[in-house]
């Protein structure tokens, strides 16, 4: 079976490279481009579903990308990130209710090499890195017991081994990528390119 994979990985990359290959390329010198996304999962959901009272509700996590072309098959840009999560409510000593919530904000650096593409179909791999800022919060009336709110930040970093994107006409696509990191592990979307 691994065999069997392997051979079609390999027949599915040369058919690529003969049907993506061509002169005119999506990312050239001085082209822009604007990707808008949904990560899955949502980290911050999945640690509230398992750890938390059970409930709860989550968003994101929603990408917002910028990227410029400095060379033919290289741009380089930033990307922003929101996702958040709140558990369900949690019944204090006095009767009333509480939830947390937890909401994520990333601000990265990225680069990304686009290594097989034509007029309208892309493929690609990148690399982000930058600053995350967490912040814990709690709503209703908590008792003593409740997580004090707090912020904190720190370096993060996404990693997308492959990404794929097929432009509809001249300036209008879709895109879908794999990877690891706050992004989510695969993320799908819209594109532009100016």
């Amino acid at each position: 079976m691994k065999k069997f994979l392997l051979k079609l990985l390999c027949f599915s990359t040369i058919i690529a490279g003969t049907t993506l290959s061509s002169n005119a390329q999506v990312v050239t010198e001085g082209s822009k481009h604007v990707y808008l996304g949904l990560g899955f999962p949502n980290f911050p959901g999945l640690i509230y579903s398992t750890y938390g009272p059970g409930g709860g509700s989550s968003v994101g996590p929603f990408c917002a990308t910028f990227k410029y072309g400095i060379q033919d098959k290289l741009a380089v840009g930033a990307t922003i990130n929101y996702s958040s999560a709140s558990t369900a409510n949690v019944l204090n000593g006095s009767g009333s209710t509480y939830a947390y919530k937890f909401t994520l904000i990333t601000l990265m650096g990225s680069a990304s090499y686009h290594y097989l593409s034509s007029d309208n179909a892309d493929l690609y791999s990148g690399l982000s890195f930058g600053w995350a800022v967490a912040t814990l919060t709690t709503e209703g009336n908590p008792d003593l017991n409740a997580i004090p709110p707090e912020t904190v930040g720190g370096i993060t970093y996404h990693l997308t081994p492959i990404g794929f994107r097929y432009m509809f006409t001249d300036n209008i696509g879709a895109y879908t990528e794999l990877g690891l990191g706050l992004n989510g592990l695969a993320q799908i979307g819209l594109s532009a390119k100016f």
